[in-house]
């Protein structure tokens, strides 16, 4: 069903922060939209040949389940690749196949262990994303399924507990006590 004021086509690269934007693989095959976004790296959750062949930075997190992600094996790479793309002035897109699994777990893990960003700050970040003249606007279908939220939940515990995140009760996590 269509909602005035929601977006619902995602099959564009959407801005979610300063440097930051998130798109599906169908968006990433668009030259154009990349270009015009200013992307210079991508993080890709989807088996996505470097299209582009040097013209972008690619990291590729293959192999990645959701339900275990912290153990991928190139996480934490692809946490410092995004970052050092910022620091740098790059701008850096994440990708998978439908935008609302992989690249949202792997962007919102990247913006709360790498911007301080809480798991609830970093879902707003994601549903509403910068329109024209600095107004918001409500996107539909950027938001992950249950067991990627689950994963989000437990991961924003553990960076609280390590003293990545203040000390505030996780976001979500105080409704599952």
């Amino acid at each position: 069903m269509y909602s005035p004021g929601i977006e619902h086509n995602v099959a564009r690269v959407r801005r979610v922060a300063e440097g930051i934007y998130i798109a599906n693989w169908a968006a990433a095959a668009n030259k154009g939209d990349l270009t015009k976004n200013g992307i210079t790296h991508i993080v890709s959750a989807t088996p996505l040949e470097k299209t582009w062949g040097d013209e972008f930075e690619y990291m590729l997190l293959e192999d990645c389940p959701t339900e275990d992600f912290e153990n991928c094996s190139n996480l934490e790479n692809a946490f410092i690749f995004g970052e050092n793309a910022l620091r740098f002035g790059g701008r850096v897109c994440y990708i998978c196949d439908t935008v609302i699994s992989h690249s949202s777990l792997f962007l919102i893990s990247f913006l709360m262990k790498y911007k301080n960003i809480s798991l609830l700050c970093s879902m707003q970040m994601l549903q509403t994303i910068p329109g024209k003249r600095g107004r918001k606007r409500a996107v539909a279908g950027l938001w992950p399924n249950g067991n990627i939220m689950r994963n989000l939940i437990e991961y924003e515990s553990k960076l609280h507990t390590e003293g990545v995140l203040g000390p505030q009760l996780p976001s979500f996590y105080a409704w599952g006590q």
